[in-house]
């Protein structure tokens, strides 16, 4: 007998016919109960949304999308680990930390006219939205 994913068996009574005991059983599928997978990538889903979290948040400020990059590649090295890598909290936490210090970095670069040049779609709006998004990251230049 083959069972869907995520299936439970519950037990709804037992009765004696002669010498077997028959179980009552009913199978039901709880579709909003996570996978073996899933329970143990939730540290890696987590440190993936932190990263999102950063990209969007400066996609939405106007950040040039070069500047991301360093981010973007965080994103593709955590996805390259097994998932019950980033359970190890001195993983998790060497990752987290490498993504805190890239959102520090590329904000920081962004006080650099080269990471501007070549993007001309409303930039001193951009740059003002990215400002804002600098300070209230506490990334301070001068």
């Amino acid at each position: 007998i083959v069972f869907a994913p995520l299936a439970g068996i519950e037990l709804r009574g037992t009765r004696v016919e002669g010498a077997v005991v028959v179980a009552e059983m009913a199978i039901s599928v709880n579709l909003t109960g996570q996978t073996i997978e899933q329970v143990v990538g939730k540290m890696r889903s987590s440190h993936e949304a932190l990263l999102g979290m950063l990209i969007d948040d400066m996609n939405v400020a106007g950040v040039p999308p070069r500047a991301t990059t360093r981010l973007s590649c965080l994103v593709s090295a955590a996805r390259a680990q097994p998932a019950s890598f980033f359970n190890s909290i001195a993983s998790f936490q060497a990752f987290t930390q490498a993504a805190l210090v890239a959102e520090h970095d590329t904000l920081a670069e962004l006080g650099n006219p080269r990471i501007w040049e070549d993007d001309s779609t409303d930039v001193e709006a951009r740059m003002w939205s990215s400002a804002a998004l600098c300070a209230k990251s506490g990334v301070h230049s001068g």
